[in-house]
């Protein structure tokens, strides 16, 4: 039970992180695509 706990956590930081890189990404985009005149 400890380790499904544990799975469950430890996937839902994985998507977390790759929300917030995703988002980092996209915005660093924007940033240069700014600069792109």
């Amino acid at each position: 039970y400890r380790y499904a706990v544990l799975n469950d956590t430890v996937e839902a930081a994985t998507a977390q992180i790759q929300t917030i890189l995703a988002a980092e990404r996209l915005r660093a985009d924007m940033d240069f695509s700014q600069f792109d005149i």
